[in-house]
């Protein structure tokens, strides 16, 4: 993974980690540039009504690959 290296005063460095607040200052920075600008819509899950009753299918967002076999399994891993 590439890393980018930047100046900047004392001051701001020490903002910078204060407002990073237990998050690393890369996840912090991160974070604040890939944001969604303030009021752009979110993406809403799509939620389809299964034949049994009480039960819901939720589709998973087009824009993202879909979760594999391993991903569940490492996510279920502590239940």
């Amino acid at each position: 993974m590439p890393t980018l290296t930047f100046k900047v005063t004392e001051k701001e460095a020490r903002d910078i980690r204060r407002s990073a607040r237990g998050r690393t200052v890369s996840s912090y920075i991160r974070q604040k540039l890939f944001a969604e600008p303030p009021g752009a819509k979110k993406k809403q899950a799509v939620k389809y009504l299964c034949n049994r009753p009480g039960r819901v299918i939720i589709a998973a967002d087009p824009d993202r690959p879909p979760v594999t076999d391993e991903e569940v399994r490492a996510a279920l891993y502590d239940l």
